[in-house]
């Protein structure tokens, strides 16, 4: 799980978020799926005005 992988990592930051991630998926069964729940997709709106998203897809007609 790479909530185990991250609690080793070499950057105390990425690895603090690990050990938090593992201390709240052992509170309570079924947390872990309500935690990594899917998230909602994003409007039309949004999609469009995305400055990452439109790099993407930049990059993506480039490889076409």
């Amino acid at each position: 799980m790479i909530c185990h992988m991250s609690s080793e990592h070499w950057n105390p930051d990425v690895q603090q978020r690990g050990v938090e991630f593992l201390a709240l998926f052992g509170l309570e069964a079924g947390i872990q799926s309500r935690v990594i729940a899917t998230n909602p997709v994003f409007t039309e709106e949004q999609q469009q005005s995305n400055p990452l998203l439109k790099k993407f897809s930049k990059g993506a007609k480039k490889g076409k």
